[in-house]
């Protein structure tokens, strides 16, 4: 029997968008683990956000990325210490991310000033739940390596603050 190695998203994926429940994709889950597949999800949520997934999933012992790739995270039972990792709980961690999410939040207040968009972390929980519908949004806030936006510019003006970052990164970033 072949084997496969699957990778997915979470929300809009293997979780509703709009309720964030995964419904009969747990029994599709389980149908996938028990004929020795393997699921490697791949999510803008954060650690503490998947932690309770995992163990709901029962994928503990999968490998998986959090924010948008910033931060990756291997089982112990399962992999060696892998370079540039450090313990964390039961999971070798590696940053891929340059920048901590506190950098992060220093650059953005900084563009907030050319460009028209809300940084989440700034935001009351009641502002946050009208547009996550998650009724405790304290775990999305409990970021390593980056910071979650709400656009309200322009297209145009994405674009160039996509430039902005671009040119950024060449140079890692400066948030002095």
């Amino acid at each position: 029997m072949k084997r496969y190695l699957i990778f997915t998203d979470l929300d809009g994926s293997l979780l509703d968008h709009e309720n964030y429940s995964y419904g009969s994709n747990k029994k599709i889950i389980s149908k996938i683990i028990n004929n020795k597949n393997e699921i490697i999800f791949n999510t803008s949520k954060t650690f503490s956000e998947c932690k309770k997934l995992l163990k709901e999933l029962k994928l503990s012992n999968m490998p998986f990325s959090c924010e948008n790739g910033a931060v990756l995270y291997f089982p112990k039972i399962r992999f060696n210490k892998i370079k540039n990792s450090s313990s964390f709980e039961k999971y070798w961690k590696v940053r891929t991310a340059k920048l901590s999410s506190k950098n992060w939040h220093q650059f953005l207040l900084k563009k907030q000033k050319k460009f028209n968009f809300l940084i989440a972390q700034d935001l009351s929980p009641k502002i946050l739940k009208k547009y996550t519908n998650l009724d405790n949004t304290s775990k999305m806030l409990n970021r390593e390596a980056s910071q979650i936006i709400l656009w309200k510019d322009s297209l145009v003006n994405l674009k160039k603050f996509k430039n902005v970052l671009k040119s950024e990164k060449k140079r890692s970033i400066n948030t002095r």
